[in-house]
């Protein structure tokens, strides 16, 4: 019945289901682009975010040379500057392993590893220095530590040559804002190097010797030339004047303030009138005209941010209509396919396998019917009237088997459903080799009847069946084998344990006497019981028991008997 069912639907689906391949396969196309481009601009957003880590990374450790420079000039006059100094060495640390935390490729890897070790050689030179007392320590190695600190960043800044390289291979628009914050990254460095270059002469208070005064001249053409070249479109930013604003703060506070600063120290040193600053005033204030660098360099990346952000939410954009104007033409060449499986043919196909199912007597499935024309509804309606009518007759059949199994008395099972569990126990040999039968007799029960009455009588019936329950729980079936006899039938591993378990039901049932309901009388009440063991089939299993027990009652009652195999 539902294999017909089933091969019609098939049939049915399967046509529509071509057709909405074809639709499908028209759509994917420009879904899939689209699809493409949002993965790319998620992707390319990571890079820029690494990438905006290892600038801020370089620029940490350019300023690492600020208060390592202040360590090394300091005097036992001047106030510590050890504190400063592990503050910033934490900060470019914590800046590195936030990098070395992403996967990177491993040339990446590698080039950081190497900065890594070259950033701990430089800092061992810069603590050999501090821990020479101030009178020993000499110019060369005071620029001996500074050119290694140098050194630790030109390996970092080949990381940050392949990031680029990567960055803009990805996305060539990102080129304007990753070159500006490339070559500001080198301007800020530079003008570390500007003010590196003659620390060493003023902290020592000697005059300011050649060599400082030509790597100063050198380093300020570089920054000349790198000032050039971190030249941005005016369209970069969203506002062009604020662009225009903050290189001209660059050009005033930098290039102005700072490098003038730089100019008076040398023009001090070359006069030998002495300096008018110690290093560590001359490093916090060429330090804090470094602020419009890092600015606009972070404008230029913040520019690259948003570009990324916008191509991303106009490639959702696109996705999303594509995907609902794919949607839409499937639906609209689905609705009418759909609309006839729903109220016609769906229907009519459920109507015959319910029809079918009331005849075989099969059970409901208990689902709603489908929507469907009035005429066929009104044909489930009676579907559903003969389903109600065959429920009821199940209903009635189950209740009686259940009356026709069961002890009215005592709620057990009664000797014929005993005899059905029996039979099934007897289809499997190796369980039958196991079964054992225990029929239990109340001792003297006639009597119990005469002195108190049949109502007690049956109240000690209940009571016994129901320690009879207790003791066997669900491991065994328990029924009323008639009038006061019950029977149990289980499995043990051997007689030996079916033994132990009659023994402890009757020593149970004889130690407590059974109270009387509207009596205060408690009587006391012991069993006999015959135990079989390993017949092979139910008839001698039973007759066994039967004449175990009859040697317990022979015996003089409240005994357990077994029988001989």
């Amino acid at each position: 019945m539902r294999s017909v069912t089933k091969q019609l639907t098939w049939r049915f689906r399967t046509m529509a289901g071509a057709v909405t391949l074809c639709l499908l396969m028209l759509a994917a196309i420009p879904i899939g682009q689209s699809y493409h481009d949002y993965r790319l601009s998620i992707r390319t957003q990571e890079e820029l975010r690494g990438f905006r880590a290892l600038l801020d990374a370089a620029n940490a450790l350019s300023a690492e040379r600020g208060p390592a420079n202040a360590g090394m000039a300091a005097t036992d006059a001047d106030a510590d500057p050890s504190a400063a100094l592990d503050s910033q060495r934490r900060q470019v640390d914590a800046a590195l392993a936030a990098i070395e935390a992403r996967p990177l490729p491993g040339r990446e890897a590698a080039l950081l590893a190497g900065a890594r070790r070259a950033l701990a050689a430089a800092r061992l030179e810069v603590d050999r220095v501090r821990a020479t007392p101030h009178a020993g320590r000499t110019l060369a190695g005071f620029e001996q530590a500074v050119a290694a600190m140098f050194g630790a960043w030109d390996g970092f800044r080949e990381v940050v040559d392949v990031a680029a390289a990567s960055l803009v291979a990805r996305d060539e628009a990102l080129f304007p804002a990753v070159f500006a914050g490339t070559a500001l990254m080198d301007l800020r460095e530079q003008a570390g190097r500007a003010g590196s270059n003659v620390i060493a002469p003023i902290a020592l208070r000697q005059p300011m010797p050649a060599a400082s005064l030509a790597a100063s001249r050198t380093t300020r053409g570089q920054l000349a030339a790198l000032w050039r070249l971190s030249a941005m479109p005016d369209d970069l930013l969203a506002d062009p004047a604020r662009l225009r604003r903050m290189r001209a703060e660059v050009e005033r506070r930098f290039l102005g303030d700072g490098l003038g600063l730089v100019d008076a120290m040398i023009a001090q040193g070359l006069s030998g009138s002495g300096y008018g600053l110690t290093a560590a005033a001359f490093t916090e204030r060429f330090v804090a005209t470094f602020g419009p660098v890092l600015r606009l360099q972070s404008a230029a990346i913040d520019a690259a941010a948003a570009s990324l952000a916008a191509k991303r939410r106009a490639a959702v954009l696109r996705l999303a209509a594509l995907s609902a104007m794919a949607l839409a033409l499937i639906g609209l060449a689905m609705l009418a396919v759909v609309q006839v499986e729903r109220h016609l043919f769906r229907p009519l196909l459920r109507a015959r396998d319910e029809v079918l199912a009331v005849a075989l007597d099969e059970p409901d499935e208990g689902s709603a019917p489908p929507a469907a024309m009035n005429e066929i509804a009104q044909l489930f309606t009676a579907i559903r009237v003969l389903r109600e009518r065959m429920r009821q007759r199940r209903r009635l059949i189950h209740e009686l088997r259940q009356i026709a199994a069961t002890d009215s008395l005592t709620g057990l099972p009664n000797r014929a459903a005993l005899e059905q569990a029996a039979v099934a126990l007897g289809t499997s040999p190796d369980r039958m080799a196991t079964a054992c039968l225990l029929l239990v007799d109340i001792d003297r029960f006639k009597s119990i009847n005469d002195r108190h009455g049949h109502l007690a009588g049956d109240h000690v019936v209940r009571a016994v069946a129901c320690r009879l329950r207790d003791a066997f729980g669900g491991s065994g079936t328990v029924a009323r084998f008639g009038g006061d006899e019950f029977a149990a039938l289980a499995a043990f591993p051997s007689p030996a344990d079916a033994t132990a378990k009659a023994e402890a039901l009757r020593h149970d049932i004889c130690a407590r006497p059974i109270g009387l309901p509207d009596q205060e009388a408690r009587v006391a009440v012991s069993v006999s019981i015959g135990l079989a063991f390993g017949a092979h089939d139910w008839t001698t299993l039973v007759r066994r028991a039967d004449a175990a027990l009859y040697e317990a009652k022979a015996a003089g009652r409240n005994a357990t008997r077994v029988a001989s195999p």
